[in-house]
């Protein structure tokens, strides 16, 4: 924890406390990070697949981005 983290933490709670919600936060950020990263490729493939709607590919390209998508959201609201 360095001393900024520190110095932020909220008042009443134990350092060991705020140590633990620092490392939950980072954890659903790096999580944020990749499943954005999944999203941009997802909506890059649906792009390419434009002329084939309907199909099985894009389909499941549209299947997973939704999928993805819900999971941002949920993940957003935990924050």
């Amino acid at each position: 924890m360095t001393l900024s983290e520190f110095l932020s933490m909220p008042k009443g709670m134990k350092p060991d406390e705020w140590e633990a919600e620092l490392k939950r936060k980072d954890k659903i950020n790096n999580q944020l990070r990749k499943l954005n990263t999944e999203r941009y490729d997802l909506l890059d493939a649906l792009d390419v697949l434009k002329d084939e709607i309907g199909s099985d590919r894009y389909n499941k390209k549209k299947s997973r981005l939704s999928q993805v998508e819900a999971k941002i959201e949920k993940l957003k609201a935990s924050l």
